[in-house]
């Protein structure tokens, strides 16, 4: 068998590394060779394309099943939970510890991954074709895809492996070499290391909730962009409803569960947790798709406050409902009852393009914390990490658990270092995912998540939690999500950055450079009020605000 294998290989005048893919492949698929004998030329013809992805679903919710008679309750239902499983585009993803750190990285079975970096360069004669025995081989002229995959041999003038090839399949992390920092598409300058770390980062801050009808013309023009919708998962937002929670005094009640019945079909179609001024946001046509056409439609909300329960009726054609329940509201804070608890996820891309970046985030965190510790009503702070990267990097997500040692955390916090990446999506999916579905966040507490990033998410990856699903989640556990836009994010970033905010109540942050803050607002789309400040302010007023309004103090 190999015998007659490597004649052929000799006919076609192969590279050593092409050889060694068609052998590798010849031992799994003896027809493989067979077909080669019968036409000494198929291996030279390209693969046909990959077909395009089909069109994502529409966002997962936890499903209560049948409310069933009066005495059950939607609410003691199955808690939402997290999407993500053991692979992520084909590719095994295992898990290991450093330390504090959960590490999670796509490992393959067996094989090779692209032969990225092995190749002589682009302009050579031959390149070998990329081989995928887990998942997708990219390189010379063809895509190999599925359990065995084996990319065309690139002939003159269609050889494009030196450089170019990807394995996401087995043995990726091991064969991908490692890729150069990207700068940024607009062509913007970045600070130097020097510059960011010895002043903060200039940054402005919009809230795409209270400039809502600017944010859906906004949506509606990234509709209309076909260079967006590799990067941008669509959803009607159109139709945004409140849910508000009182005491019986008037006083919002923070951290009361919710869930949203529709009496036709009896099935909680979407949960939800009110922040801290006792609100819930309601999407319908997120989480009953079936009634997006009509106008109005009613449902059964349930709400419950430390097991103080009520039943309304609600129609959407009224922009809320204001939900008053039998009971008072737990005082929190120094002086008044127990103390809030502030729990933090900072989800932080640490490719390599976000090296300028993450020197200055470091030091932001830290001044942050002093800040916050000096507090007169200060909280109990808790803090936690999950950095993400991509497949075929270090990690795809590297999670630091919550505590309460801050010191410690902030000196695992200062050994991060930026790598990777390359491509330009990220897997910002992954990280949302861990952050919100994976962290073991407490109840009746503040949850906050600040996402920093300056790329996309991947969306053509099978098997992944997609970032609106994640906002959805996060609404659900009451968690406020805050984008944090670092340069080169616009124009393809923005639009799941500020989705993920607005869905979330959160807010919309970029990082300003060049001393025109109106003009670093309009590149990501922004064209209403918009509050400039040094980013360590404007992440310092965020947790200071969401502590004043779960202790009754704001304004």
């Amino acid at each position: 068998m190999r015998r007659t294998t490597r004649s052929l290989l000799r006919r076609l005048a192969l590279t050593p590394l092409a050889a060694l893919a068609l052998l590798a492949c010849d031992a799994v698929d003896p027809d493989a060779r067979a077909r080669a004998k019968a036409d000494p030329n198929a291996a030279a013809q390209p693969l046909p394309e990959t077909p395009a992805p089909a069109p994502a679903p529409a966002p997962k919710l936890a499903d209560a099943g049948s409310s069933g008679p009066a005495d059950q309750w939607a609410l003691d239902g199955d808690a939402p939970s997290g999407g993500g499983g053991g692979e992520l585009n084909n590719v095994t993803i295992e898990t290991s510890s450093a330390g504090a750190w959960v590490i999670r990285r796509g490992q393959g079975r067996s094989g090779l991954g692209g032969l990225d970096g092995l190749m002589a360069a682009e302009a050579a004669p031959m390149d070998s074709g990329g081989l995928g025995l887990v998942g997708t081989g990219r390189g010379g002229g063809g895509t190999g895809e599925g359990s065995i995959g084996l990319g065309s041999i690139g002939t003159i003038g269609h050889g494009a492996g030196g450089g170019k090839g990807s394995g996401y399949g087995s043995g990726a992390g091991a064969a991908k070499r490692a890729k150069p920092r990207r700068s940024a598409p607009s062509g913007r300058p970045r600070p130097s290391p020097s510059v960011a770390q010895s002043s903060p980062l200039k940054a402005g801050a919009t809230d795409d909730n209270a400039d809502f009808k600017a944010f859906l013309t906004y949506l509606e023009k990234t509709r209309e962009r076909a260079d967006l919708r590799d990067v941008y998962q669509d959803v009607d937002v159109r139709q945004r409803r409140f849910i508000v929670v009182k005491d019986r005094d008037g006083n919002p009640l923070p951290g009361a569960r919710i869930a949203v019945v529709d009496p036709a079909s009896d099935r909680a179609g979407w949960r939800a947790t009110t922040y801290g001024d006792g609100v819930a946001p309601f999407y319908p046509a997120i989480g009953f798709p079936e009634n997006s056409q009509r106008p109005s439609a009613s449902y059964r909300v349930e709400v419950d406050y430390g097991g103080t329960r009520s039943r309304v009726d609600f129609n959407t054609a009224e922009e809320r409902v204001s939900i008053t329940l039998d009971t008072t509201r737990a005082p929190l804070g120094s002086g008044q009852g127990a103390p809030l608890t502030l729990e933090v996820v900072f989800l932080i891309d640490t490719t390599g393009s976000m090296g300028d970046e993450i020197a200055q985030i470091k030091a932001t965190l830290l001044n942050v914390s002093k800040r916050l510790q000096g507090l007169q009503q200060r909280p109990d702070l808790r803090y936690a990490a999950v950095l993400f990267r991509d497949l075929g990097d270090a990690y795809v997500t590297k999670v630091h658990p919550f505590t309460d040692d801050l010191k410690a955390f902030d000196s695992a916090l200062q050994q991060i270092q930026a790598s990777g990446g390359g491509d330009y999506p990220e897997s910002v999916n992954q990280g949302l995912d861990q952050a919100v579905s994976r962290m073991q966040w407490s109840k009746g507490t503040a949850k906050l998540v600040f996402l920093v990033g300056d790329a996309p998410p991947h969306m053509d990856y099978q098997g992944d939690v997609r970032y609106v699903d994640s906002a959805v989640g996060a609404v659900a556990r009451g968690i406020k999500i805050h984008s944090i836009a670092a340069s080169g994010l616009e124009p393809k970033g923005s639009p799941s950055f500020r989705q993920v905010a607005q869905l979330t109540r959160g807010k919309f942050i970029f990082i300003e450079y060049g001393g025109d803050i109106k003009a670093s607002a309009a590149k990501h789309g922004v064209g209403g009020p918009v509050k400039s400040n040094n980013l360590d302010d404007i992440v310092f007023e965020q947790i200071k605000a969401e502590i004043d309004v779960w202790t009754g103090r704001a304004g």
